[in-house]
């Protein structure tokens, strides 16, 4: 059975401006953001974002009927 997600974890520093871009940037490339795990505010440390997006193609793969 082929997967019908594919998944990615990032990570951000506690930073309001980078974490936009951030979201942004990985938005673009097709993922849709489901959860994330926040730094305190107030500590250093990053926010962990987990995202997933429909399985893309190998590089070079014919499309599937």
């Amino acid at each position: 059975m082929d997967a019908m997600w594919e998944y990615r974890c990032t990570s951000n520093p506690h930073d309001p401006d980078s974490l936009t871009r951030h979201m942004n940037s990985v938005a673009s490339e097709g993922w849709e953001l489901l959860t994330v795990t926040f730094a305190i505010k107030g500590e250093s440390g990053t926010h962990e974002l987990f995202w997933r997006r429909p399985p893309r193609p190998a590089p070079g793969a014919s499309p599937r009927p």
